[in-house]
């Protein structure tokens, strides 16, 4: 499962979070409550747990989402306003579509 923690996967102590947005497309998250584990990657290598809320963007699993993200990411990475206008057009696009644009491919950060 590809997701990007603070894109469209986020934690939060148990209970402190009623209701999470994808930041990716805005959509409410789907919500895991009282899970027991680690959030982050020195924690799971230190073997640690610990119980916490796990937010899920219901989308993060689609083509469109994952090119969404990708190009959301670039704009937020880009100095120019020009850049970031076209790619805005674009992200409105898919959401609009629910669809990649031509010639899009998952690259490994995707799969």
């Amino acid at each position: 499962m590809a997701v990007h923690k603070g894109w469209d996967f986020f934690s939060a102590d148990p209970g402190k979070v009623e209701k999470c947005e994808c930041r990716v497309c805005g959509e409410t998250c789907d919500v895991k409550r009282n899970v027991m584990g680690a959030t982050g990657y020195a924690e799971s290598l230190a073997g640690m747990k610990h119980l916490h809320d796990n937010f899920v963007c219901p989308h993060a699993q689609e083509d469109w989402h994952k090119q969404m993200r990708s190009l959301r990411m670039e704009q937020e990475n880009t100095k120019s306003a020009a850049l970031k206008e076209l790619l805005e057009a674009e992200i409105t696009q898919i959401y609009v579509n629910k669809k990649t644009t031509e010639g899009w491919k998952p690259d490994w950060r995707d799969l």
